[in-house]
């Protein structure tokens, strides 16, 4: 998962400050805080196995056994904000993204053509440049039209 930025900051409004949940930390009125977006992503605490392409692990199992994991990474999956200045389009760019995939799927077979993460020594990974916003190095796809 590549979010367009690599962090969110915020500051502290409430007047007698923010504790987290740790009981511990606390950040007090007017406190930058920076939410990294790119390392939460990554963190195998908040997602099991992060490098490895698994969308079923959204998907609550029949038995429930993975509900509370599957409702940490979406309350850690900040790539449209969190709060009242979440993305008011986030909705519309859901549906476009299932349809855009699900068209794709439909219509395309495709593969991955290098893997660029090997010349990084992390096979599971690519490259991806910090700029204000998050540019991608790869993956790089071949598509071509299903025959039906």
């Amino acid at each position: 998962m590549v979010p367009a930025g690599s962090q969110m900051r915020r500051e502290v409004i409430h007047s007698g400050g923010v504790t987290l949940a740790d009981g511990i930390t606390h950040f007090a009125k007017g406190t930058d805080v920076i939410y990294p977006n790119f390392g939460a992503l990554r963190d195998p605490i908040n997602y099991p196995d992060p490098h490895t392409w698994n969308p079923f692990r959204w998907i609550i199992k029949d038995d429930g056994s993975n509900e509370g994991e599957v409702a940490r990474m979406k309350m850690t999956f900040g790539n449209f904000s969190f709060g009242t200045r979440r993305c008011l389009g986030i909705n519309l760019a859901y549906t476009e993204m299932h349809l855009i995939v699900a068209r794709i799927v439909w219509q395309y077979e495709f593969e991955c053509v290098d893997k660029v993460g090997e010349k990084l020594g992390k096979p599971d990974e690519y490259d991806v440049k910090h700029h204000i916003v998050l540019v991608p190095n790869g993956p790089n796809l071949r598509f071509w039209e299903r025959q039906m």
